[in-house]
């Protein structure tokens, strides 16, 4: 049962959020997503807990209320809209939940951190309550994370190339070692004795396979423009003078590359195909809590310059 207080804010809350309905929203939901509805009495009830548990408009007057609720309403909106939408975007893949690993992780949650009452309260703490970690962030979570496995199967082919360098301070010395190399000097001997980079360095200067947009500009253009096994130098960047060479290149399928290119390939494909679906996502917003910005993928205070939405 709600105490005297509880009530009064939830109240509060309440009358905040059906201010400015009449909208094309249904009375029923704060916002809808092609379709489906973000049920208003969710979007209250994770309010009115967290300011309950937060004591954040404890006593405040009704601007101070304001100030604090309806950003927070912004923000668990968005997470609302947010996670249907990957949702979406899991269903047309095929991608299910388990749901057993979603009530394992809140039992280890609530393990490691003392209890339920503590765990609900570091959540409210983050903006969130129990209800919508479990039902709303820890599923989106979930799909995405399987989402981004799926995509693994369409990483398009890399072209990478292996450069080796040795970074010194000064362009004398960089050009004193290019004439100890055209000399017959060993590469890799000089930069494990001469380079500034001590993580190169111990490696005889390798970089191993690298796609591209590795590296700064300067020594990006280097690497790229390079003929195979010819010294270039001195290549002068933010770091000081390199002598470059580059000693191998290659085009890497997909489950070829190196994990951590695929991880940047996978991340990358990831990012545009959600932005893309927050873009092309038909999303209604109650103008009580702002409007959709599909750039930013979030609920924001007042429509986007151009947006014909709400």
């Amino acid at each position: 049962m709600r105490t005297p207080r509880r009530a009064v804010a939830a109240l509060s809350i309440l009358v905040l959020i059906l201010v400015g309905c009449g909208s094309d929203v249904p009375a029923s939901a704060a916002a809808t997503v092609d379709g489906t509805q973000i049920p208003r009495s969710q979007l209250e009830d994770a309010v009115t807990d967290i300011t309950d548990r937060t004591g954040s408009i404890d006593g405040a007057d009704s601007e101070v209320r304001t100030a604090v609720v309806e950003p927070l309403q912004r923000q668990l909106l968005s997470l609302f809209i947010q996670a249907e939408i990957i949702r979406e975007v899991a269903d047309e893949r095929g991608i299910e939940i388990d749901d057993q690993a979603i009530e394992e992780q809140i039992e280890a949650d609530t393990a490691e951190l003392g209890g339920e009452d503590e765990f609900t309260e570091v959540l409210a703490q983050s903006q969130l309550t129990l209800e919508v970690y479990r039902d709303v962030l820890l599923p989106a979570q979930q799909r995405v994370e399987a989402i981004r496995e799926s995509l693994q199967a369409d990483l398009p082919d890399t072209e990478v190339r292996t450069a080796r360098h040795i970074l010194v301070d000064d362009a004398d010395e960089a050009q004193e070692i290019i004439e100890l190399l055209d000399d017959g000097a060993d590469f890799a001997e000089l930069a494990e004795e001469r380079s500034q980079d001590p993580g190169s360095g111990a490696q005889g200067g390798d970089l191993g396979p690298a796609p591209r947009g590795s590296y700064v500009e300067e020594f990006e253009e280097a690497v790229w423009e390079s003929e195979l096994d010819v010294v270039v130098g001195p290549v002068e960047t933010q770091f000081g003078f390199h002598i470059i060479e580059v000693t191998d290149e290659a085009v890497l399928s997909g489950e070829d590359q190196d994990p951590g290119i695929q991880a940047q390939a996978l991340d990358a494909q990831l990012s545009e195909l959600l932005q893309s679906s927050f873009g092309e996502a038909d999303v209604e917003v109650d103008p009580a809590f702002g409007a959709w910005d599909s750039d930013l993928g979030e609920v924001v205070d007042e429509a986007p310059a151009g947006s014909g939405d709400q």
